[in-house]
């Protein structure tokens, strides 16, 4: 089975309009600095999976341990830096990762069908179910769990049994970015 490469950091680019973006040119310097060492640590995050295992960027990063990291007060992250960098980061709880508009990979990596001897796995350890709906009687596909658009892979764990409605609606979507639009 052929897997989707994993960018190493160098593979990593922001976005230059990112740079040009009136909301980066009016951030005050401490805000800027702090958005550009975040913006590298989200690059990690996306590259060496032995240390940060998340293609999609999210670094685990409560306000404390943030602020820590920049060398500024967690009163100064929370009340005004955080504010700013809102409109480039993403926030779930404690973690954070830059938005997916704002990155772009050089990793160029080319689709290849699934094999039918994993399609039939998947089927099999899904039991012929949508996973979604839990329909039986509808034509299934192989659906990707976290899309590769967002750095999926074709590992069998990250496939599953889908029909055919469900896997349109989802599309690029994970199953919480697609219920929570429901």
């Amino acid at each position: 089975m052929m897997t989707r490469p994993r960018p190493r950091l160098e593979d990593i680019y922001f976005r230059s309009e990112m740079l040009r973006d009136p909301a980066v040119l009016v951030l005050e310097a401490e805000a800027f600095r702090a958005l550009m060492i975040i913006s590298g640590w989200t690059a990690g995050a996306r590259a060496w999976t032995y240390s940060a295992p998340d293609p999609q960027g999210w670094i685990l990063a409560r306000d404390d341990q943030v602020a820590r990291g920049l060398g500024i007060s967690d009163d100064i992250w929370r009340k005004s830096i955080r504010l700013a960098l809102e409109t480039f980061l993403e926030f779930d709880r404690d973690r954070m990762r830059l938005r997916p508009a704002w990155v772009v990979s050089g990793v160029l990596s080319p689709r290849f069908p699934i094999s039918a001897d994993v399609r039939r796995l998947v089927f099999e350890r899904d039991g012929c179910v949508c996973v979604y709906c839990g329909a039986k009687d509808r034509k299934l596909e192989v659906d990707h769990r976290i899309p590769i658009a967002q750095g999926g892979t074709d590992d069998t764990e990250n496939l599953c049994a889908a029909c055919v409605d469900c896997n349109r609606d989802k599309r690029a979507r994970t199953p919480e970015e697609w219920r929570d639009c429901e």
